[in-house]
């Protein structure tokens, strides 16, 4: 284990000495870990599931801390194990989704429908594998669609189960603010994407989870919706960039496309999953995240609508956002 770079590149993110120590002791037990298994991998080395099997370790031990699961990503990214680091990278993202929407749903429909809703059902621990999560939310979705109308559970969702701090979007409201009008902006902010992915590219970092090639920075050059925004009348429409965006850029079979695709880690093994797909209704939820920067700009909350899903069949995931009037 690179013991002293790790420290350091702990040291970047401002830990505290404890935390520090912490990241670089879990790391070291999966080393440990790893070493024993036939035949023994190194960190180097790890796979997805050698990781999944020593958080699975770490969940029966109660150990399943968000600290822990994010030494393990950032050991992985550190070294440029690119499996490792995506792989418990999404164990991490949006794991607080199903617990704010067992607590959203009791705020709107009383606890007694919501535990209906959601039948025996409880928010897994931190660290249960992807797959289990899609099958959970099958469950929950299936129950909330026959019993709730789609105009009630949809504005719980499209409120975004997500905890997105409104200080993460202060920086495009102030660049907002600072141009002539929101055409002006829109400009702007599709340029600075444009430009972040080609810095990453040169820098050869990735972009969440994922590389970015010289095709994917095409791809999105030739399709402006995707990544960025356009604006038609009176709706502002999006259309998602890939989960991995290169991949699904070389890949052929549509079904694989689609897997490609989707970015949500409560929906996305059911692509692969012959029980069935998650609701494409719980891409509002998805939606709720989209137009999240455009509410901090506006002050105000904004309707969106789903346009397409992969979980529908189609190719991209693509929403519209109403603007608000006088806009």
């Amino acid at each position: 284990m690179d013991k002293q770079g790790f420290r350091e590149f702990l040291k970047t993110r401002h830990l505290a000495d404890d935390d520090i120590a912490a990241s670089i002791a879990i790391v070291e037990r999966f080393a440990e870990y790893l070493a024993g298994l036939e035949p023994a991998l190194t960190l180097e080395t790890a796979i997805e599931p050698a990781a999944l099997e020593f958080i699975a370790g770490l969940i029966d031990s109660k150990e399943n801390t968000h600290l822990n699961l994010l030494a393990l990503a950032r050991y992985g990214y550190h070294i440029r194990n690119d499996e490792l680091y995506a792989g418990v990278l999404a164990l991490l993202d949006g794991a607080e989704v199903m617990d704010n929407f067992y607590a959203k749903l009791a705020d709107v429909l009383g606890t007694e429908e919501r535990d209906a809703v959601f039948g025996g059902v409880t928010p897994p621990p931190l660290g249960t594998p992807s797959r289990e999560k899609a099958r959970l939310m099958r469950e929950v979705m299936g129950r909330l669609e026959a019993r709730v109308e789609p105009a009630v559970y949809r504005k719980v969702l499209s409120g975004c189960l997500r905890d997105l701090s409104v200080e993460w979007f202060m920086e495009d409201k102030k660049k907002y603010d600072a141009c002539a009008g929101l055409d002006e902006y829109l400009k702007l902010a599709n340029d600075d994407f444009i430009a972040m992915l080609e810095k990453i590219r040169a820098d050869d970092t990735v972009f969440f989870n994922q590389r970015i090639t010289p095709e994917v920075i095409e791809y999105v050059k030739a399709n402006p919706e995707v990544g960025r925004v356009v604006r038609r009348g009176n709706k502002l429409y999006q259309t998602k960039i890939p989960f991995l965006a290169h991949e699904y850029l070389q890949e052929t079979d549509p079904d694989k496309q689609r897997y490609l695709y989707c970015h949500c880690p409560w929906a996305r093994e059911s692509l692969k999953d012959k029980d069935g797909l998650v609701s494409s209704e719980f891409c509002y939820c998805s939606g709720g995240f989209t137009k999240k920067r455009w509410e901090v700009i506006f002050g105000q909350e904004l309707e969106v609508e789903l346009l397409q899903s992969v979980l529908r069949g189609d190719l991209t995931c693509r929403f519209a956002i109403t603007l608000p009037e006088g806009l």
